[in-house]
C-alpha cells in the first residue's frame, strides 16, 4: 500500500534571505526549502503553500507576523497591489545591501566573475522612488 503524503497547511517560516526577483527564502517545519513572495529577509510569515518548483517549495505570503529590522512603510499607495517593487517594506539601504548581497551570490556561484574582484558598494540616487518604473500586472477572472 502506497504511503500518502500528508498535505501541509499553513506555517509560520523565519526569512533568511533574498532569492531572485524578490522572493524571501526560508524553510518550512518538514525542511524544505520555500520561496515566498514579498517576503523580506528578516521578517516571520505566516504562509500558505501554492506548489512545487522542483524540490523548492512555493509559497503565499498571508500575514506578517514580525517585520525585519529594517522594516519601513512603503511610500507607494499601491504597493501589495500591482506586484512590483516587492522590496519597498525595507529601507533603502537594506534593500541595496541585500541586492548587492544577491549579485555577489550569484557571481560566486560562477555565473560570469572572476572571485577576486573588488567588493563596490552599490550607488543610488536620493530621490530613489521617483525613478523607479517597474510594474507587473495580471489579468483574469477571479480576483488575486
Amino acid at each position: 500500500m502506497k504511503k500518502q503524503k500528508q498535505r501541509l497547511g499553513p506555517f509560520e517560516i523565519e526569512i533568511e534571505r533574498m532569492g531572485p526577483r524578490g522572493v524571501g527564502i526560508g524553510v518550512a517545519p518538514d525542511g524544505r526549502v520555500v520561496q515566498v513572495r514579498a517576503a523580506p529577509p528578516g521578517a516571520r510569515v505566516l504562509v500558505v503553500p501554492q506548489g512545487r518548483k522542483g524540490k523548492i517549495l512555493l509559497g503565499r505570503r498571508l500575514v506578517m507576523i514580525r517585520p525585519p529590522p529594517d522594516a519601513a512603510r512603503p511610500p507607494c499607495p499601491l504597493f501589495g497591489t500591482c506586484g512590483g517593487c516587492v522590496l519597498q517594506e525595507l529601507s533603502l539601504a537594506a534593500q541595496r545591501r541585500f541586492k548587492q548581497d544577491l549579485a555577489w551570490r550569484e557571481l560566486e556561484e560562477g555565473r560570469g566573475a572572476p572571485l577576486d574582484l573588488p567588493r563596490v558598494p552599490p550607488v543610488g540616487v536620493a530621490a530613489a522612488y521617483g525613478v523607479r518604473n517597474k510594474l507587473e500586472l495580471s489579468f483574469g477572472v477571479r480576483r488575486w
